[in-house]
């Protein structure tokens, strides 16, 4: 993968989150495979930090709720703040 297709620096660049098979797919994604990906900027005080990774489809398992984005970029929020406080 060249830059422009990685999506974690994609990520970083932009600021912005991304979720990836976020509906299950027989197809599935060329970086991840079938797997749901979210990818969530660290960002402190409009710094950059890094990119978390969450991901892991369990069997069943439902498409994430509106309100997982807003608890992942929270919960990415405040580990940007401890690590800029580091």
């Amino acid at each position: 993968l060249d830059a422009k297709n990685n999506p974690f620096l994609q990520v970083f660049e932009t600021g912005k989150l991304k979720v990836f098979n976020q509906e299950q797919t027989r197809r599935g994604d060329p970086f991840f495979g079938k797997q749901m990906v979210m990818l969530i900027p660290l960002m402190s005080e409009g710094e950059r930090f890094g990119v978390l990774a969450l991901w892991r489809r369990k069997e069943g398992a439902q498409a994430l709720r509106p309100q997982d984005s807003d608890l992942a970029m929270t919960v990415a929020s405040n580990l940007a703040s401890f690590i800029r406080a580091d």
